[in-house]
């Protein structure tokens, strides 16, 4: 009876010490796919710094707001993701353009003393379309956004990211699919769609975050 009850106890022993080692197992194998499906930040922002995303879109030719949309969307995601302490309204900026000559008369750091922000987020918007490439006005839809970032402090002027890349960080470009649709207003539509996206890309080089279904798929959704 007693060898009985010992065998027992070696049973129940052995199965509590495999379950913990299971447990343990998967708990090992649980936290290597969140960090698998997680993307750290190319560069942190300084903390407790008043942040002016300044959009330069001088190298496209558009009649769509997209300066306005690009600007309002990049704010909402870094102010969201606590990515900055405070942004500067797309409006203060609208103020001194009757003091430049215009927007396109804008610099950035002269803007950003005007406006009191201790650091520049440069985006450089280098291609906007709407249409497929040669095709004139129509139909068929297709956004594209390219643009490169990168970040300035306002007091010494130096660029602080990324150091390697004068010319600025390359974001992954947005491209949708192209689609069919007879509005005429569908471009206000598709402009804020790509802004958004684009947006989302460039917030995320400054915090940690989920990889979504779209990036890794390497695709963008359809209009």
């Amino acid at each position: 009876m007693k060898a009985l009850r010992r065998t027992l106890m070696m049973v129940c022993v052995t199965a509590a010490v495999a379950i913990a080692g299971c447990a343990q197992w998967f708990a090992i194998v649980g936290s290597s796919f969140n960090k698998a499906d997680t993307t750290k930040a190319k560069y942190e922002l300084p903390e407790k710094k008043t942040v002016l995303v300044f959009v330069d879109d001088r190298r496209v030719q558009t009649d769509q707001p997209l300066r306005t949309l690009l600007t309002e969307a990049i704010n909402e995601q870094l102010t969201a993701n606590k990515v900055a302490a405070k942004t500067i309204a797309y409006s203060r900026v609208l103020d001194l353009a009757g003091q430049a000559r215009g927007l396109s008369g804008l610099e950035p750091l002269w803007t950003a003393r005007k406006v009191g922000a201790d650091i520049v987020l440069y985006v450089c918007v280098d291609k906007f379309s709407l249409h497929e490439e040669g095709v004139e006005i129509g139909l068929l839809w297709r956004g594209q956004l390219g643009a490169s970032i990168s970040v300035t402090d306002v007091a010494s002027g130096q660029m602080l990211w990324p150091r390697d890349e004068p010319d600025g960080m390359a974001i992954k470009p947005v491209d949708t699919p192209t689609v069919t649709h007879t509005s005429p207003n569908f471009g206000e539509e598709l402009t804020a769609q790509v802004a958004n996206i684009m947006a989302d890309r460039v917030a995320k080089m400054f915090y940690d975050h989920k990889i979504t279904p779209e990036e890794e798929m390497g695709s963008d959704p359809q209009p």
